[in-house]
C-alpha cells in the first residue's frame, strides 16, 4: 500500500536529484571556505589576491 498517485519510481528520481542539488551546494561551500580561508585568518596577501577575494566593491 502505498501514496495514492504517487508513483515509486518517481520519488527514487526526486530523491536522486535532491542528493545531486545537496552535493553541488557543500561542494560549493566547501570552495568558497577554501577561497575565503585566508581573509577569515588573517593571512598577508598580495593587493591583487586580496582584490580577488572582495567580490563586491563595497567590501573595500
Amino acid at each position: 500500500m502505498g501514496l495514492r498517485g504517487f508513483e515509486p519510481l518517481a520519488f527514487h528520481k526526486c530523491r536522486r536529484w535532491g542528493a545531486l542539488a545537496a552535493g553541488a551546494l557543500l561542494l560549493l561551500i566547501v570552495l568558497v571556505a577554501w577561497w575565503m580561508y585566508p581573509i577569515w585568518t588573517g593571512q598577508v596577501l598580495p593587493y591583487e589576491q586580496w582584490m580577488l577575494r572582495l567580490w563586491m566593491p563595497t567590501w573595500v
